[in-house]
Formats: structure tokens, C-alpha cells, sequence
């Protein structure tokens, strides 16, 4: 699951560096589908949880923007893209606590500074920026209701 989290106005990614990519990139909130006794969480349920892991926060609307197949060649993989608002931080004795191991450092975007940078190819992972450009289409399109 990919998610781009809107917290107080301002939108809240990551820069860091991955061993496939040159230098380093902006990224979204993102993680696997993790199993459940008798099964696995569905892509709602891992996005709020990755949300609340690597920003602990919770978000009140989640909004589905698609499901994409990662790898059409092999027919492996699917990533599901949401766009998180209305969000709070939660107080630290409600955060979970993540095993994380990347080094990553918050970055706050506005509206204007996200689409710039998606523009500018500052998300080097396809997931990353398809996530950011369907949710700033999201955006427009309620903007234009």
C-alpha cells in the first residue's frame, strides 16, 4: 500500500535513499499487507496502520484511489494507492511502534510543492509518484465540485 497523508494543510512524505535508486527520493507513507489470525488486512486496514507506524497519526477519511499491478510482465504484485485527510497526531502512548529500519526524514509539502515536485520527478519510484499524481487529481477534481 502506498498513502499520501494530508496533515494540517501541508502534505507529509519522506526523503530517503533506497539501494536501487541514485541518490536519494521523496516517497510516500508505504508497507505490505501484513497477515492477520485466519488471513490477511485488507489494503484499508494496512494503509491506516503504516499511516499510524511511520507518522503516528490517524486519519478520519481514507480515499481509495486505485489498485495497480506492480509487475504486468510476471503478473506479480498489486499496489493499492489512498490519499489520507482529516488527520491527527496521536498521542505517544497510542502510537504502535514500528520496526522500521530506514533512515528517512519528514518532509512537509504544500499543495504548490507537491505538485512541483512530482513535476520534477522528485518520487524516483513509479509507485511513489503514480500515488502523489492521482491524489492531486483527487484533490482537483473536489476542488472543482
Amino acid at each position: 500500500v502506498n498513502v499520501l497523508v494530508e496533515l494540517e494543510g501541508r502534505f507529509v512524505v519522506f526523503r530517503q535513499r533506497k539501494y536501487g535508486l541514485e541518490g536519494s527520493s521523496l516517497a510516500v507513507v508505504g508497507g505490505m499487507i501484513e497477515p492477520l489470525s485466519g488471513g490477511w488486512e485488507t489494503p484499508p486496514q494496512a494503509a491506516r496502520r503504516e499511516i499510524a507506524e511511520e507518522l503516528g497519526v490517524e486519519c478520519q477519511q481514507l480515499q481509495f484511489l486505485g489498485r495497480f499491478r506492480t509487475d504486468v510482465n510476471r503478473g506479480m504484485g498489486f499496489c493499492s494507492c489512498f490519499l489520507a485527510r482529516h488527520c491527527r497526531s496521536l498521542p505517544a502512548e497510542e502510537r504502535p511502534r514500528s520496526d522500521d529500519i530506514e533512515a528517512q526524514a519528514r518532509v512537509f509539502l504544500s499543495p504548490t510543492e507537491l505538485l512541483t515536485a512530482v513535476l520534477n520527478g522528485s518520487f524516483a519510484e513509479v509507485k511513489w509518484s503514480n500515488t502523489v499524481a492521482l491524489a492531486l487529481l483527487q484533490l482537483q477534481q473536489l476542488k472543482e465540485k
